[in-house]
């Protein structure tokens, strides 16, 4: 069956008479019915406009194949990186493309039968020697291949960008800063521990360690993964405003059970 599709899809003839002078177009389908069958012969100028409306529609497909992977590719780097999530978007592209294909067919079908009147279905086998369906075919793969590296190309720097960012995330980089900006926009969940988030996090009983990749861990397993990169920033204004190194508002503090007072008041 395989087989069969793909010669089907790499001929690119849209159109035969038959040793008998039927008129034969070639639809939009590709398992089976491949054809559309009239008993008799029609005008060139005819033909000639059901082929040029015909390569209007193939154009829109092509455009429209070409397009969506790129849309859905700034949809996709602004979600946290999953193989479910890319095998979706691949989905969800085949499937934008696979519609539009039967819409499309929808449309020739009807301008054929307001055309040419009501055909009939049938394979659509052209009179091409065989080892031109052979060059047919393997230029056809070699399209493929083509197409499946440029969505690899889309989808994969997503992957990179976001580790790029995760490996950025470092308070001792140079780029800390940028990269959680960076993680807010591409939502990479990600909790940087700088002075103020190790400070509140000691403070609170979130952690008991002064090292950064410990209370990085700690506060990962405490809280969850869709609220790392939210928590940094609230730990961060928080020990920025309210629970200060020196001078810390414990009278404004929510958490008035803190570690950090039980000990002062002692």
């Amino acid at each position: 069956m395989l087989k069969k599709i793909i010669e089907t899809l790499s001929i690119p003839l849209l159109y035969y008479t038959d040793k008998t002078g039927y008129a034969v177009f070639r639809n939009f389908c590709f398992l089976k019915n491949t054809g559309c069958m009239y008993n008799t012969a029609f005008p060139k100028q005819n033909i000639g406009k059901a082929l040029e409306f015909r390569f209007a529609l193939d154009k829109r497909l092509k455009w429209l194949t070409f397009l969506t992977p790129i849309i859905l590719y700034f949809i996709f780097i602004h979600l946290s990186f999953s193989i479910f999530k890319l095998l979706f978007f691949e989905l969800l592209w085949l499937g934008i493309v696979f519609g539009t294909r039967f819409y499309f067919s929808y449309i020739y079908s009807r301008y054929l039968i307001k055309h040419f009147g009501q055909y009939e279905l049938c394979e659509f086998t052209p009179p091409v020697p065989k080892h031109k369906i052979a060059e047919y075919v393997s230029v056809y793969k070699a399209n493929i291949t083509v197409i499946l590296i440029i969505l690899g190309l889309y989808f994969i720097p997503a992957l990179f960008l976001q580790l790029t960012i995760k490996m950025t995330l470092s308070p001792k980089h140079l780029h800390c800063k940028s990269a959680l900006v960076l993680s807010n926009i591409y939502n990479v969940p990600a909790v940087a521990v700088d002075t103020h988030v190790s400070r509140v996090a000691n403070r609170l009983g979130l952690t008991d360690s002064n090292d950064v990749s410990k209370i990085e861990r700690d506060l990962m397993h405490f809280f969850p993964e869709d609220k790392w990169s939210r928590v940094h920033h609230q730990l961060v204004l928080f020990g920025r405003y309210i629970c200060k190194s020196k001078g810390p508002l414990c009278e404004d503090c929510p958490f008035y059970k803190c570690e950090y007072k039980q000990i002062e008041e002692k």
